[in-house]
């Protein structure tokens, strides 16, 4: 580790250098602001160009022009964010952010904690997550305690509904394609003097694969169905005072098989979600707008049972399961403009979340039956934050977050986020140091497993980077450069049959992009991750995260009314377990690159036809050891505006 360490520094170090040399030989370039808004970094407003956190910014644009459905197909695309899913459409989905575990990544759906406290690391599951009316996904790396408090320890993925604006606005689609795939979509937008709506639906059902994958000798297909609806509603009773209500409901119906592998298939495993994110939302501001205040109010709501009925392969089995977890949370966030170069954010939060489970299984080894009887937490949250702005150049944002949780007490995080602009030379020096935590989740603390005495996991991490535009600001070059401490992780002890504080890990690794946007006709996205993790107890890499990660795509306009995207996404190799063999051994995931194309047509009034390839060269790979992933498959539609 320390080797790969030193070269991935002094990589680090060259390219700043080829960087600069570059920038002092280019033209001077003319006012390089961006006027890309980022929310999620500081929780107010701020232009990119002003923030040292490391951020993605996915607009609404750049996801309608990959005709995809799913939210976590369009999150494959991002360099140093790793998707893994247990098979097709509806398999456990879970995301890595630079290296940290699924857990460690907080999802936000309009400001409201979708993190389900049922799952036994209270993870998100984006297997259900549609693209349905979102405005923009912002994708925060690095620990974010500071602001988001606990699951926050290797970044936040945070998911902005679309706001109505305009005349009144209607629009349906449908498209079908490979594994039987249809889809329905219709939504409706607008605003007027006081009131702005939108609203969408869409109904998904597909035939999918096999979850355990056809190479282990698997064929019996696991269909998916997935419904959706979204909605936010915006008054503005009076011009200081604005109120927002939101909705988003998933409900979906999944075949699974019953393990990956040889022999894993199983005709009539079926799980039924349903997920409920609610949020209602008043703005006031005063003093033109030097003070502005937030209150909300949000609540979530997971639901997940898994039945499995005897069948003619399997005779003696009958699996009944059920998880429900629900968050409730309200919150207060105050901006205060102390000077024109001064913002101050201070807030407070409090949330409870409940749990429980039950789980009977009958099969080979006799019955076995589990229950989890609910049980709750709260924790109450403080949080301070001051952002400065000196001169033209430097910007930084410091902040310090007390949680106080009602079994283990308190703890303190804190994030120090500066940058500053080369403005002459269109030069971006940018980094971050904070630290992090996660509060066990209450299976860990409560289950017939759990640990009352558990400790939060903690996290320490830094990273370093520039970013650099040339040509007039129409190309732009990164790297960054990071590294995180993960300790008193909790895992489950085989020699005491508890979870307890015992695993540490650490990863480091540099991002790299280059972004040309000559036009609106042209725009081409190129990205590397490089990210070494190690447990170090075994000195071994994590599973399921790659050394080296590309995404690449472009879009280009072949004439005004046709557009084209291209895409290219290789995952390299990594590790995982083979549980066929007792105890379960570690084995080598093959590497693969997926290449995708969808093209637009919009010449015919109020219409558009669309279609979308993925996997164009049918590679057959594995996310999870024996389980499925879709092969080449095609999908064709049209989109009408009423």
């Amino acid at each position: 580790m320390k080797s790969l360490r030193s070269a991935a520094v002094l990589l680090f170090f060259l390219i700043i250098t080829v960087t600069l040399s570059t920038a002092i030989q280019a033209e001077v370039p003319g006012d390089r602001d961006t006027l890309e808004v980022i929310v999620s970094a500081t929780r107010v407003d701020t232009e990119r160009h002003e923030l040292g956190s490391s951020v993605d910014l996915l607009p609404e644009a750049e996801i309608r022009a990959t005709k995809k459905t799913r939210m976590l197909d369009v999150l494959k695309e991002v360099p140093g964010i790793d998707v893994v899913q247990s098979g097709g459409p509806g398999g456990n989905t879970a995301v890595f952010i630079r290296g940290a575990n699924s857990e460690h990544t907080l999802v936000l759906i309009d400001g409201i904690e979708a993190n389900n406290p049922a799952a036994t690391n209270r993870s998100f599951n984006f297997s259900e997550l549609s693209l349905d009316n979102i405005e923009r996904i912002e994708i925060l790396r690095g620990p974010q305690s500071v602001l988001y408090g606990s699951d926050a320890l290797g970044g936040v993925v945070n998911i902005i509904t679309k706001k109505g604006a305009g005349e009144f606005n209607a629009q349906a689609s449908t498209e079908a394609g490979s594994y039987e795939t249809f889809v329905e979509k219709a939504g409706i937008s607008g605003a007027g003097e006081r009131v702005n709506y939108s609203l969408a639906f869409s109904r998904e059902d597909t035939g999918g694969v096999s979850a355990a994958s056809s190479q282990s000798g698997n064929n019996e297909q696991d269909g998916y169905q997935n419904t959706a609806f979204s909605s936010r509603i915006g008054i503005t009773p009076h011009e200081n005072v604005e109120g927002s209500a939101y909705l988003r409901l998933n409900r979906s119906r999944a075949e699974l098989d019953n393990s990956g592998g040889a022999f894993g298939d199983d005709p009539n495993r079926v799980a039924h979600t349903d997920q409920t994110f609610v949020r209602g939302e008043a703005k006031t501001s005063f003093f033109d707008d030097r003070l502005v205040q937030i209150y909300g109010i949000s609540w979530s709501d997971h639901d997940l049972d898994d039945d499995n009925d005897p069948d003619s392969a399997h005779p003696g089995e009958l699996l009944r399961s059920t998880f429900e977890g629900e968050l409730l949370k309200l919150d207060l966030q105050n901006n205060m403009m102390v000077a024109d170069w001064n913002t101050l954010t201070f807030g407070i939060e409090t949330e409870e979340e409940q749990a429980s489970s039950a789980f009977r299984s009958d099969g080979a080894f006799g019955p076995f039956e589990s229950v989890f009887p609910e049980e709750d937490s709260r924790t109450n949250g403080y949080y301070l934050q001051d952002q400065l702005n000196i001169g033209e150049n430097f910007f930084a944002a410091l902040g310090i977050r007390v949680d106080d949780h009602s079994r283990f007490g308190e703890e303190t995080t804190w994030r120090f986020a500066p940058t500053y602009l080369i403005r002459e030379m269109g030069t971006r020096l940018k980094g971050a140091y904070g630290t992090g935590f996660k509060a066990p989740s209450l299976v860990q603390l409560f289950s017939e497993f759990g640990n009352a005495d558990l400790e939060p996991e903690e996290s320490t991490g830094w990273d370093l980077g520039i970013e650099q535009t040339l040509i007039d600001e129409t190309l732009t070059l990164g790297v960054t450069y990071f590294e995180n401490e993960f300790e008193e992780l909790i895992t489950f002890d085989a020699d005491t049959f508890i979870f307890e504080n015992i695993a540490e890990a650490e990863s480091l690794g540099f991002e790299t992009f280059i972004k040309y946007a000559a036009n609106e006709d042209v725009l081409v996205n190129l990205g590397y991750t490089y990210t070494d993790t190690e447990d170090r107890s075994s000195a071994e890499a994590l599973l399921r995260r790659p050394r080296h990660k590309v995404g690449t795509n472009l879009q280009y306009a072949i004439c005004a009314d046709t557009r084209l995207r291209l895409s290219y996404t290789l995952v390299g190799e990594r590790s995982d377990n083979d549980f066929a063999a007792f105890p379960a051994t570690r084995v080598r995931l093959g590497s693969y690159g997926l290449f995708g194309a969808s093209l637009s047509y919009t010449g015919i009034e109020q219409l558009e036809l669309f279609a979308r390839i993925d996997n164009i060269f049918d590679k057959e790979y594995e996310d999870v050891l024996g389980f499925g992933a879709p092969g080449l498959a095609a999908y064709a539609g049209v989109k009408v505006a009423l």
